[in-house]
């Protein structure tokens, strides 16, 4: 069996996480999705990444290039607009039919990005989930930690940047990893979490 472990980084500026984006012209548009199918070992067996560019605020914010690590001129020359993005992503999902996991919020971030776009929201057959509960399980408190420093609570090290999405969704694997090393998750840990 195999799953999908993904991210989004989106827009965002000096407080409006505390504001939760209230500001009639803040929205959590997606500048990044990035993703890595993995096997039962956690292996990464392919990866996706693709920068996206706003529509609504199309000037990333000087808050956001320092916090991500992603730069106007790379958004401005690689990116496309959210719909091409996504249509790439949904392939790499096999429209939906791999079960996709994340760390918190990127589905509401999603649907959020749909709404702006206009476009009818993708099915996802295979479901979408937290992968924060399987490691609350095998004992870490994920407050502490977002999806690119999680790692850090199972001691394993890694040498990338946190808040840039591919480097978060290898996070997320190689804890996976570590987890099911120490014997805190059991190798069959996705067949029984669909049970």
């Amino acid at each position: 069996m195999n799953i999908i472990l993904f991210d989004t980084e989106y827009t965002a500026w000096e407080g409006s996480k505390t504001r939760k984006w209230s500001q009639p012209w803040e929205h959590r548009e997606i500048i990044q999705i990035a993703a890595v199918r993995i096997d039962e070992q956690a292996t990464e067996l392919d990866s996706f990444d693709c920068l996206v560019k706003p529509g609504q605020n199309p000037v990333l914010s000087a808050y956001l290039i320092a916090l991500t690590g992603i730069q106007q001129a790379a958004v401005d020359a690689q990116g496309l607009c959210f719909a091409d993005a996504f249509a790439k992503f949904y392939a790499f999902c096999d429209q939906g039919r791999v079960p996709l996991f994340c760390y918190g919020d990127d589905p509401a971030v999603l649907a959020e990005n749909f709404g702006l776009n206009k476009m009818t929201p993708a099915a996802f057959l295979a479901g979408m989930h937290d992968i924060r509960v399987v490691f609350e399980q095998a004992g870490i408190d994920t407050r502490q930690y977002t999806s690119g420093t999680v790692h850090q609570a199972v001691g394993a090290k890694l040498d990338l940047a946190a808040h840039n999405a591919l480097n978060d969704v290898r996070s997320l694997a190689v804890t996976l990893r570590e987890l099911a090393r120490m014997g805190k998750i059991e190798t069959d840990w996705m067949q029984k979490i669909f049970q």
